[in-house]
């Protein structure tokens, strides 16, 4: 009896067991799809991914999630001006605002659409969890059916959908959202931040990712036997893992197609791009908005 326990708990360590990956191309996630399909039923696997720089990005540097990081990270230095265009962070999100208004974005694979097409018509439940917040939501909608995305098939119930922005949790009361003690340490929880869950999309406003989709699942009262999560940045993988993985079996990605664009971005001396915002102002300006 005693190797039978020995044997149940050594299952049940491999059954959660969670892999934090990298790689350069959807390819590789695309695969490992397939094997937690085969494994655990198309049923029981949900497919979570970012939108900036893992499945659509800026093609210009100007409105990128590369220039927005550089953004916050000069805004706070003395003597900034004129490179950074604000020191107030809820000016830098309307200025981001106006930039995925204008901007135009690609699939970060050219293939991308047709591959998420296939992968939503075999019946697997795929959705987005972006950092973007809920001001964003018709632009990021519109940015999307532009690069052929549509995710309102894929997604859970949609009648149970909130139309309106909410709060994910209260701090108050976090078991009521699922979520535990330990998941506010570990995830440095404070006070909530309104969100959106529509059409497979669910905008977060920077909260962590991780905790975000435990209290998604809570709410929708799905328990999914494994879950596959790509995305850019690396706190974004190690927060999901940090909070799903022990509970299911979570493989993340650390998606790096877009790297070589970034690296060579946060290398560039930023002029050009600096002069565009200031160009943009100055006609928006002379147009009289």
């Amino acid at each position: 009896m005693k190797y039978l326990f020995l044997s149940l708990a050594l299952f049940t360590q491999l059954a959660l067991a969670s892999d934090a990956l990298t790689t350069d191309t959807m390819k590789v996630v695309f695969a490992k799809i397939d094997e937690k399909v085969l494994t655990h039923g198309k049923e029981n696997v949900l497919v979570v991914f970012d939108i900036d720089n893992t499945i659509l990005t800026a093609q210009n540097d100007l409105g990128s999630d590369q220039w927005y990081s550089w953004q916050e990270k000069i805004m706070t230095q003395p003597n900034c001006e004129p490179q950074c265009i604000t020191k107030d962070v809820s000016k830098l999100i309307e200025a981001q605002g106006l930039l995925f208004t204008i901007g135009k974005m690609r699939p970060t694979e050219a293939d991308l659409p047709g591959m998420i097409k296939n992968l939503q018509a075999s019946g697997i439940y795929v959705i987005l969890l972006t950092s973007r917040g809920p001001d964003f939501r018709n632009v990021t909608d519109t940015a999307l059916t532009k690069n052929g995305m549509n995710f309102a098939s894929s997604t859970f119930n949609a009648s149970a959908d909130v139309a309106s922005t909410y709060l994910p949790y209260d701090i108050n009361n976090i078991e009521r959202a699922g979520l535990t003690p330990q998941d506010v340490q570990v995830a440095g929880l404070k006070a909530a931040r309104p969100v959106t869950f529509m059409n497979g999309v669910y905008m977060t406003a920077g909260q962590n990712k991780g905790a975000m989709l435990k209290v998604l699942l809570n709410k929708y009262n799905k328990n999914f036997k494994a879950i596959v999560f790509a995305d850019d940045h690396q706190r974004h993988v190690d927060r999901m893992q940090a909070i799903m993985g022990n509970i299911s079996d979570v493989t993340t990605y650390r998606y790096s197609q877009i790297d070589p664009a970034v690296q060579h971005f946060n290398e560039s001396d930023k002029t050009q791009v600096t002069e565009q915002w200031y160009k943009l102002q100055a006609t928006i300006k002379e147009i009289g908005f």
